[in-house]
């Protein structure tokens, strides 16, 4: 039988030494009598925060102190009632008629999400719509269309600017969400805003990460870590003969909408994964008031798909699996009688708090 034991706190991918030490999570309450568990998690060293993997600690203050002045402000005059505000994947709204509605906001800026050595500009356009689509994805809604603010540096050419607009247009295509507008602007490097409205089904209710309760499953829709082997293979500049499908899922992610409208009335909380899993796991845990567990065990098939980018890169696969973003699957609870076909059971809901890994 298994043994379970603390372990080290699992902290958000890309924090400096001390922002991780100040950011563990609290140690769960839940039962650790008969299984080998510890803290999920490991760490990055500073080398490693390159573009691709911006430093969250200070995003995550920046919310926090933002969510206290904007919160009255947001509910004072508004004609569209605000369901939920900041701090989740989007936020919900609900209009006088018609269907609920998420909106959410995403950011990919040069030198610290991408550069532009590692992969095409039709690849950044590609990328930075399917990552704002994915925040609608986990919300379980459907994308209706997207803005998108522009920052051009001078050094930008014409024929840049349409391979740029190529690849969202490819994006726009593929998720049925057209971009319909948004602003242009000149700054020192290139930046995209881009901000995309949902609608949830009718008769159905957005998920959220706040809805997990003790006894749900853990679900993974979709793959993690290949993204950030392939990133870590542009970083390191080493051969990619072999790792083409993890530099792939880096440069061309996809946002997992059918995933999410399938866990419409099955789930009971979600979110998306682009922080590493450990980390998202951590905002669902916080926002529900539970524990996740995530079992090892079950986590074999998604170690095994890792395993030869790993010894490529001289990594641990469960450390790609564990702490690797970008990838945007889907990380929902919910059920066991519940849960979609699409979904892998990769752990456990407990009561108390945290991220766990449990090991045989």
């Amino acid at each position: 039988m298994a043994r379970r034991s603390p372990g080290r706190a699992a902290t958000p991918r890309g924090r400096s030494q001390d922002e991780r030490a100040g950011a563990s999570v609290e140690r769960s309450g839940a039962d650790r009598s008969s299984a080998r568990r510890s803290r999920a998690g490991g760490s990055r060293s500073a080398g490693e925060r390159s573009a691709g993997s911006a430093p969250r600690g200070r995003e995550w203050q920046s919310i926090e102190v933002l969510r206290g002045l904007l919160a009255t402000a947001s509910t004072s005059h508004a004609r569209t009632r605000p369901l939920l505000g900041i701090g989740d994947d989007a936020a919900i709204l609900a209009a006088p008629r018609g269907p609920t509605l998420v909106w959410t906001i995403d950011g990919s800026v040069e030198g610290v999400h991408f550069r532009r050595d590692w992969l095409s500009l039709q690849d950044v356009g590609w990328r930075a719509t399917h990552a704002a689509v994915s925040d609608v994805a986990a919300m379980g809604a459907r994308p209706v269309a997207a803005l998108c603010h522009l920052v051009l540096p001078s050094t930008l050419t014409a024929a840049e600017l349409k391979q740029l607009g190529r690849g969202q247009a490819a994006a726009a295509q593929e998720l049925a969400c057209p971009v319909i507008g948004g602003n242009v602007s000149s700054g020192p490097r290139l930046e995209l805003a881009t901000t995309v409205l949902g609608e949830v089904p009718p008769r159905r209710v957005a998920l959220t990460r706040g809805g997990a309760r003790p006894g749900d499953e853990l679900w993974l829709l979709g793959d993690v870590g290949l993204a950030a082997a392939g990133q870590r293979a542009l970083q390191a500049g080493v051969s990619l003969r072999g790792l083409g499908a993890c530099v792939a899922a880096w440069r061309r992610p996809h946002a997992r909408v059918t995933d999410g409208l399938a866990l419409q009335g099955r789930a009971t909380a979600c979110i998306d994964v682009s922080d590493g899993l450990v980390g998202d796991a951590g905002h669902l845990a916080r926002a529900s008031g539970v524990a996740l567990v995530l079992e090892q065990e079950r986590l074999g098939p998604v170690l095994v798909a890792l395993a030869g980018a790993a010894r490529r890169l001289g990594r641990s696969a469960l450390e790609l699996a564990l702490w690797g973003g970008e990838d945007y699957a889907l990380l929902a609870t919910g059920p066991t009688s519940r849960r979609p076909a699409e979904a892998r059971p990769i752990g456990k809901v407990e009561a108390g708090a945290g991220v766990w890994l449990e090991t045989d």
